[in-house]
């Protein structure tokens, strides 16, 4: 058996042949290549990671459509427990519900004591937000994402502080306040009601389509389009977008040092 160890570029370059024959992927895999070398280049947890999964996380990147361009902040490389993983923005979340055709756009916004806020349930649901834009907002009190359908109309989701604070406490870096919690606090709950808003988006068309782009459950094998695996490829879907712990670059890089130092 060898001993060498495989270098970042040449993992890179393993995952070309399955990158590119993702059916309808529009990504560059010269790019993608580029992007994850730079950030594996800067991250020497992410860089020791299994190489396996590190090749797999490049070719979910076609499988999503997310980029891993840092400008675009769509998609991350992330290392958890000795794995690397694709981790997406909230940003990213959206892109790929609006990429799969059932809704037109979608948009979160965090809501501040001292915003104008009145939302109405029932028969004739309705949000009216303004923010206060002259002074202090005060502390964040709720957030909400809206969704608006192809076939018209819209559907949101508003959840109270105390809700996405239960979301925050079952994630590790959540119950520190550390991380993105601490640094992307807004960013995170944007995250957080975007994921419950998805459980209330028509699934028609939609749960296809995201099965189609997230093909995330055999990772570790390639991409299996074999139809005894289409159920368990749609529950995985589906749980991109559940209240699990979320992870970001920096929380998971805290989290592999200091599992490097245990």
């Amino acid at each position: 058996m060898s001993n060498i160890v495989k270098q970042p570029r040449d993992i890179i370059a393993s995952a070309k042949a399955r990158f590119e024959a993702v059916e309808g992927n529009k990504l560059s895999f010269q790019k993608e290549a580029g992007f994850a070398l730079q950030i594996l280049q800067k991250n020497a947890f992410l860089a020791k990671t299994n190489p396996e999964s590190i090749k797999n996380a490049i070719i979910n990147c076609a499988l999503t459509g997310l980029t891993l361009n840092p400008v675009l902040k769509l998609a991350y490389l992330v290392p958890r427990k000795g794995e690397c993983i694709l981790d997406p923005s909230y940003m990213g979340l959206i892109k790929v519900l609006t990429d799969a055709g059932s809704v037109k756009n979608i948009y979160a916004e965090v809501v501040y004591e001292h915003d104008y806020f009145y939302i109405e349930q029932g028969t004739n649901p309705k949000i009216d937000h303004k923010p206060e834009v002259t002074g202090d907002r005060g502390r964040k009190i709720g957030v909400y994402a809206v969704a608006f359908l192809l076939q018209g109309g819209y559907q949101f989701e508003f959840m109270r502080a105390d809700q996405v604070n239960a979301i925050k406490s079952r994630s590790e870096m959540g119950k520190k306040n550390d991380g993105s919690w601490k640094t992307d606090e807004d960013e995170m709950w944007k995250k957080t009601v975007v994921k419950r808003l998805y459980k209330y988006l028509p699934k028609s068309e939609i749960s296809e389509a995201v099965v189609n782009a997230l093909q995330l459950d055999n990772q570790n094998n390639g991409i299996d389009f074999e139809a005894e695996r289409a159920a368990r490829a749609k529950s995985n879907a589906s749980a991109l977008f559940d209240e699990h712990e979320d992870v970001t670059e920096q929380q998971a890089l805290e989290e592999a040092q200091e599992e490097a130092a245990a």
